[in-house]
C-alpha cells in the first residue's frame, strides 16, 4: 500500500513537536531512504540562526542515494502549516547526498517539491487523494 503525502507531513509534524522551543514555529523533517527506513529530525534550539540546526541538515547525515525528504514548518500560534522549503545552505547539503526529492509544506492547503537535480519546483493544491 503507497502512503499518501499527508501522512508523511504529519510525521514531520509529530517530529516538530518532539522539541519544544521558544520559537514561534517548529519544524520537522523525515527521509525515507531508499531501504525504506524512516529517520527524522526535528529543528534544534538555537540563539542564533545556525544551519547545522535546521532540520533538513540534521536528518541529512541518515540518508542515503536517492532518498526522499519530507520537511514540515508548524505555526505556534494556531497549528497550522507554514513554508518549510529548505534554504540554500540546507540545499547544499541535500544535493551532495543526491536526495531525490523533497517534499515541503506551503500553506494548510498547498505543498511543494522540489527536485535537486533541476533546481526545479512544483507547487500543489492538498486534495482528498492526497488524503
Amino acid at each position: 500500500m503507497r502512503k499518501s503525502i499527508q501522512y508523511f507531513f504529519d510525521l514531520a509534524i509529530k517530529i516538530a513537536y518532539s522539541k519544544n522551543d521558544g520559537r514561534s514555529f517548529r519544524v520537522g523533517s523525515i527521509g525515507i531512504r531508499k531501504d525504506g527506513v524512516i529517520v527524522g529530525a526535528p529543528n534544534a534550539p538555537c540563539p542564533t540562526p545556525e544551519r547545522k540546526a535546521h532540520a533538513e541538515y540534521r536528518v541529512s547525515s541518515k540518508l542515503d542515494y536517492g532518498a526522499t525528504l519530507y520537511v514540515a514548518r508548524v505555526l505556534r500560534q494556531d497549528g497550522s502549516a507554514a513554508i518549510a522549503r529548505p534554504c540554500p545552505n540546507c540545499q547544499r547539503v541535500l544535493i551532495s547526498k543526491n536526495v531525490k526529492k523533497v517534499y515541503y509544506t506551503i500553506s494548510p492547503n498547498e505543498y511543494g517539491i522540489w527536485f535537486p537535480d533541476g533546481n526545479v519546483d512544483s507547487y500543489y493544491k492538498i486534495n482528498a487523494n492526497d488524503i
